[in-house]
């Protein structure tokens, strides 16, 4: 009988190591389901750093950088662009600008760039760097640009990409007010872990709250805003604007700045022009994700965002149902290893006080390394070299920082609490004496052994 309770005994300590073990993985997998794969999360880091008031800001500032960064411009020695074959001069967007432009605009260019910068661009040895891309367009503000570049060299219409960041920010703050931002926003994120949640099959955005204000006065401040950015109008196309047709194409009207006298005059009538393109806006969009039951149905090697899909609906069963494997193992010191209601509190508090201390460890010195951390998984040379802009990538990091923060404060106070509970039961257990309780859990453990 004796070598029966060292065997239940020894089975009960290996119960306890594995209760800590699993126990620990448990608080990071239960939270990680409860809080860093819910919206909620999300809304309070967004809200907390201040991004629904600064997202027309660094929005501005992002298209603005991708709008004017060729990477092989930048940085030239990157492998894809010794491989690429350099297109040829005439293809480049400003080539024209450099190559032919007015007096007046060369002479602009020449000061702005320097003479010997100026000089390398026109000859086509090279494209214009981000840096080199925005006093160019100052000086096409200021005296037009060649016949040839009206209708551009592809890309986005010339007529947005005159506009520099202050323009794009003034814009995006026009037709999407904070609060706008703040509730488009928290909609996709509920909409989102629905949707992986498996609680919906799509993921809608509305675009009636664009058109409103499209067709309202923010589409007019839009269009001003537009036209002022724009190269100074040519006497044809002057006559273009004060004698508009019906069926006039908008962009056609948008490709030049009439005097101030005139923007006035002309802004309504092309505001009522662009109506007839807001109207062929749809109404939502639905973006463009399997379905649940095409998940289900696709191959079980299924690839890509198909593959991540199906695996969700698993990984978070396995991330909730994760607390089970402590408890039984609790359950299992107690059969094996527990014969008085003191020896409970011995049994259960050594486990619970270092679960409490080691998951208290783990959290400081997570804490101690989440800036490293951050670095090393986003280092900010790497993501500006990208395109990303530096305000960019620090309110990413400060979203990213403040989520792991919030994940480590509700681990480290789950661990805090089970480790006053283990110091609770050991006091129990160093202050208790032999109970009538534990007299009588002893006694009819010891009557069960003598039966066997």
């Amino acid at each position: 009988m004796q070598f029966l309770g060292c065997i239940a005994k020894l089975i009960a300590f290996g119960c306890a190591i594995l209760f800590i073990v699993t126990a620990l993985l448990a608080l990071l997998f239960f939270n990680i389901d409860q809080h860093f794969m819910s919206s909620g999360t999300y809304k309070r880091a967004l809200a907390q750093e201040q991004v629904y008031a600064r997202l027309p800001s660094l929005v501005a500032e992002l298209v603005t950088s991708l709008g004017n960064y060729n990477p092989c411009v930048e940085n030239p020695e990157l492998e894809r662009c010794k491989l690429d074959t350099p297109s040829p001069p005439t293809d480049h967007l400003l080539y024209p600008v450099y190559n032919a432009p007015s007096p007046e605009l060369k002479s602009c260019l020449s000061r702005a760039l320097g003479e010997n910068t100026y000089a390398t661009l026109a000859s086509g040895k090279r494209q214009a760097t981000r840096a080199e891309i925005e006093p160019t367009k100052f000086c096409m503000r200021q005296f037009g640009v060649p016949a040839s570049m009206i209708s551009g060299k592809g890309g986005p219409p010339l007529y947005f990409w005159m506009l520099d960041a202050s323009d794009i920010e003034a814009i995006l703050a026009a037709l999407f007010p904070a609060d706008l931002i703040r509730t488009k926003t928290e909609n996709f994120l509920d909409q989102l872990f629905d949707y992986l949640d498996s609680q919906s099959d799509s993921i809608k955005i509305s675009w009636v709250d664009l058109k409103t204000q499209l067709n309202g006065d923010a589409g007019m401040t839009v269009l001003v805003r537009i036209l002022r950015a724009q190269p100074p109008c040519t006497k044809e196309q002057l006559t273009r604007l004060t004698n508009i047709n019906p069926g006039v194409e908008v962009e056609k009207l948008l490709a030049c700045r009439p005097p101030e006298e005139i923007i006035t005059q002309v802004a309504p009538q092309i505001h009522a022009v662009a109506r007839g393109s807001i109207v062929k806006i749809p109404d939502q969009a639905v973006l463009p994700l399997p379905t649940r039951d095409e998940s289900m149905n696709s191959s079980n090697k299924a690839d890509g965002l198909e593959g991540v899909i199906k695996m969700v609906p698993l990984i978070r069963l396995v991330l909730r149902t994760s607390p089970l494997v402590p408890l039984v193992l609790l359950l299992m010191i107690a059969l094996f290893g527990v014969r008085s209601l003191k020896g409970l509190m011995l049994w259960w508090g050594v486990p619970f006080l270092l679960i409490g201390l080691v998951g208290g460890g783990f959290v400081f010195i997570a804490w101690l390394a989440m800036d490293w951390g951050m670095a090393t998984i986003a280092p900010a040379d790497k993501m500006t070299a990208m395109g990303f802009t530096a305000n960019l990538v620090e309110t990413g990091i400060s979203v990213a920082r403040d989520v792991a923060r919030s994940l480590n404060l509700w681990i480290g106070g789950e661990a805090g609490m089970i480790g006053l509970l283990g110091f609770v039961f050991l006091l129990g257990h160093c202050l208790s004496g032999e109970n009538k309780f534990s007299e009588s859990f002893r006694q009819a453990r010891s009557q069960q052994n003598r039966a066997a």
